[in-house]
């Protein structure tokens, strides 16, 4: 990724900061497909008689380009008719099964070092499995149903002073001897995951799919009159990671510190992890030569009692801010995702009915559903992230499942 050309200007307002910084990727890949298809149509035209279908493919990636991974895959469907065998238009049983999955069998220094979640474990995130729609498990939103990943954010820092205000061009003109000084600075020298002092920034998840998919649909077809069907049916299927992809490390830039955290916010993370230091402020209190505590300030300004706090600062206290250069350090914790077990598989129940609209030539559906094992709002597997979706309820679409 290149700085945009606005960067090459003399106008420092109206640089836009470079935070991540990825190589261009290649992507060359031959895929090969077998497919047997008897099926039948009935005479509505709008669904399957009788018959079956099974298509086996194999995608190969890697020859020429910078994505080296393999990708099977199978897909089988039946149709058997049922009850009014001999009627133009009978009960159709239809079934249909999915499986498929990706992996790596190389990573190339390109993909290795991309410093993007758009790879995870090298495999394109665009490539990696979800469920969810009209298409396959019908009562979910279009991808909704796959691992979600922790996604926590350090930082690490480096040229941190000591400065007079948490905004601009750092002020380094405070006057407090240097000794202190360097004892002060060291509580803003933040060591990103690890070392001495770690410093966690954020802490989110991300929906990264799986590797995995296994698929199940089962209709059972009832036609009504003319262009109309009837289907009850049933949907089940999992998204997961059959491979161990551990966790992903991604570096931003190193930027000043209020272009990439915010004003402050480097003082405000020195201070997290010195919770023994006074903190309402959002700064450093210096007062009568010394960095007051929790304790020196409730015991000076609170007569004792941490409800009797002024909401503003004595003019004797000087408020002192650390400022510096930093870098988020990202970890996608892909080995310890959510719902990322061949037994995390979501199930849909319900019944449709399929209008055939002539011209367009294909149903016009309306779909009741149930799922019955929906995670939904808030999980003990996801704390603090809301899970939108419905237990049960209609939806209208176009098209068919299969």
């Amino acid at each position: 990724m290149a700085d945009p050309a606005v960067n090459s200007g003399n106008d420092p307002g109206s640089i836009i900061p470079v935070i991540y910084r990825q190589p261009n990727i290649l992507t060359s890949r031959i895929t090969g497909t077998f497919a047997y298809d008897s099926r039948q149509p009935a005479k509505n035209g709008i669904d399957t008689l009788a018959g079956s279908q099974l298509s086996l493919s194999i995608g190969f990636a890697g020859l020429g380009g910078d994505v080296r991974t393999y990708q099977p895959s199978i897909s089988y469907s039946k149709f058997i008719p049922m009850r009014n065998k001999k009627k133009p238009n009978p009960d159709v049983f239809a079934f249909r099964i999915m499986a498929g999955t990706i992996g790596t069998w190389a990573l190339s220094d390109k993909v290795k070092n991309a410093n993007s979640i758009a790879f995870v474990g090298g495999v394109p995130a665009y490539e990696r499995f979800f469920l969810g729609s009209e298409n396959d498990i019908r009562g979910y939103n279009s991808r909704s149903i796959g691992p979600v990943a922790p996604f926590d954010t350090y930082v690490t820092t480096r040229n941190v002073v000591l400065a007079n205000n948490a905004f601009g061009t750092a002020d380094t003109n405070h006057l407090i001897d240097p000794r202190t000084r360097d004892e002060l600075v060291t509580i803003g020298q933040l060591t990103g995951a690890a070392g001495n002092n770690p410093a966690l920034y954020s802490r989110n998840f991300r929906f990264i799919g799986g590797d995995t998919q296994m698929l199940a649909n089962v209709e059972y077809r009832i036609p009504i009159f003319g262009p109309a069907t009837l289907a009850l049916f049933a949907d089940i299927g999992s998204v997961f990671n059959l491979r161990n992809a551990g966790t992903q490390q991604i570096n931003s830039e190193f930027l000043e510190d209020e272009k990439l955290l915010g004003g402050g916010r480097l003082t405000a993370l020195g201070l997290i992890n010195t919770p023994v230091l006074e903190q309402s402020f959002g700064s450093l209190l210096y007062y009568r030569g010394r960095v007051m505590t929790r304790t020196d300030f409730v015991n000076e300004f609170c007569r004792g009692n941490r409800f009797a706090c002024p909401t503003s600062l004595s003019p004797q206290v000087q408020q002192l801010y650390l400022r510096g250069d930093v870098q988020q350090n990202s970890l996608l914790k892909v080995g310890d995702s959510a719902f990322s077990k061949l037994k995390d598989f979501k199930a849909s129940v319900g019944a449709e009915l399929r209008v055939q609209v002539p011209i367009v030539n294909v149903p016009f559906r309306l779909i009741y559903f149930y799922n019955p094992n929906a995670k939904l709002g808030y999980t003990e597997e996801l704390p603090g992230i809301f899970l939108p979706g419905k237990r049960n309820g209609f939806r209208f679409t176009v098209g068919r499942t299969f």
